[in-house]
Formats: structure tokens, sequence, C-alpha cells
């Protein structure tokens, strides 16, 4: 059996930062239909909102969504950033 290689995160973020609700909602719903290829997504995003989200919360969500950055850890080091791309 092959391991695949794991990579470690850590997000540094203060709780009055924590992205919105909408933004949590977006996510869930990438992950849960499969719409995300390692950092890109397989749709427009733009496209994925519409999908769920109310009209006057998409733009916000988008672009709250396009600013999450997530450190990659190396060796207990932080080395790079994990981002979403479309």
């Amino acid at each position: 059996m092959e391991l695949k290689e794991q990579q470690a995160f850590v997000w540094h973020m203060t709780e009055q930062a924590v992205p919105s609700q909408e933004v949590s909602i977006l996510l869930e719903y990438i992950v849960h239909q499969q719409l995300l290829d390692i950092d890109r997504l397989r749709r427009p995003l733009s496209e994925i909102a519409e999908e769920i989200l109310a009209l006057e919360k998409r733009e916000k969500a988008v672009q709250d969504l396009f600013e999450v950055e997530v450190r990659m850890l190396d060796d207990g080091v932080e080395t790079d950033s994990y981002f979403l791309h479309e």
C-alpha cells in the first residue's frame, strides 16, 4: 500500500477575524460536492456561490474566501501558504 504524503497546516486567526457563516457554507459545499482539486476549484466560485447563497451575500463571501490563507508547516516551520485558485 502506497502512503500519500501529508501536509501540516497552521492558521493564525483571531475570533473577530474568523470568516463568516457564508464562507463556511461555501467551504462545506465545495468539499461535499468534490469541487476542489488540491487548491484549485473545478468551477468558478461565483457559479458555486449562486447555487447556495442569497444574492446579497455572494460577493462578500466569494471575496472573503479568496482572502483566506493558511500557512503550511514543514518540520514545524511555516514555509508556504495554502489558498484557493480558480
